[in-house]
């Protein structure tokens, strides 16, 4: 009878190292069956939210270009940075 060795957060099965090796491959493929089921609900959830949310583009909000370059400069150590960064490279808005 293996051992039901379990993660904190999801549960999902871990190996352990008095369990027979088939047993704990079985318990890897639904692991890692789980996990890739988790990842692909977080992408949908993800790739939702922007289009739920936003509808237009960072150009399209008056001054927000450049409030965010501004803030980046005041403080550089700050998220805008990020958001600048962004800006520069055309991602933001588009996810």
């Amino acid at each position: 009878m293996p051992v039901e060795n379990t993660t904190p957060n999801r549960n999902y099965p871990l190996p352990f190292k008095e369990n027979e090796l088939q047993d704990d491959v079985a318990r890897l493929i639904g692991a890692i069956t789980g996990i890739d089921l988790d990842i692909a609900n977080i992408l949908v959830s993800l790739a939702l939210k922007s289009e739920n949310g936003h509808g237009h583009v960072v150009s399209d909000i008056t001054g927000l270009a450049a409030a965010c370059q501004r803030r980046s400069k005041s403080r550089p150590l700050g998220g805008a940075k990020v958001v600048h960064f962004a800006l520069q490279a055309g991602n933001v808005g588009r996810a």
